[in-house]
């Protein structure tokens, strides 16, 4: 985490997502105390975790978001709408962000009934309160049907720019901020 709190903190107005399992902080990261020594402004971190973090010790996980939410860290449920999907997770976390699955968009352009339901998630997620990301957009029809929608406040996905390997990210991070404008 280190690493990525200092390019954190050099990407001035750019908040920085830091996706992180619960098997490895299980295992000994414990990152609300590595967050408080994060040089970066916490305000600007977000922690992506998938509705399977909820499963075995929801009280833990409970107390583990709250102490990260209590130092200014944004919280994202990633891969919504799959798995062990609950309304529940929606009301009882301290969520900030709904990221919706790829699988919303299977068939969105032939379906009113997919798009009924994308819009139906991303009008609930406004009503919480809850910023929405939409995942694995990978074309221009898909973006302009999701463009639609204004409670959908993010998308990301191959139309909108591929995967980064590794050793490029410093210098994407790095670069001057119109390089960035499309990468979500």
């Amino acid at each position: 985490m280190p690493g990525m709190c200092e390019m954190a903190e050099r990407r001035s107005g750019r908040r920085q997502s830091l996706r992180h399992s619960v098997p490895a902080r299980r295992h000994g990261q414990h990152y609300p105390r590595g967050a408080a020594g994060c040089e970066a402004r916490p305000d600007r971190l977000e922690i992506e975790i998938t509705e399977s973090a909820f499963l075995d010790d929801s009280e833990v996980t409970r107390l583990w978001l709250d102490q990260l939410q209590d130092l200014g860290v944004r919280i994202s449920l990633d891969d919504f709408g799959t798995g062990y999907s609950s309304l529940s997770y929606l009301h009882s976390f301290p969520l900030n962000k709904v990221k919706i699955d790829r699988s919303f968009l299977q068939g969105l352009e032939a379906s009113s009934r997919s798009l009924g339901l994308l819009y139906g998630v991303a009008r609930l997620s406004a009503e919480l309160d809850l910023a929405m990301t939409v995942e694995g957009v990978e074309t221009a029809e898909q973006l302009a049907l999701i463009a639609r929608e204004r409670s959908i406040t993010e998308v990301q996905g191959f139309h909108i720019g591929g995967a980064v390997p590794a050793e490029e990210i410093r210098g994407l991070l790095f670069s001057p901020l119109s390089q960035m404008d499309r990468v979500a």
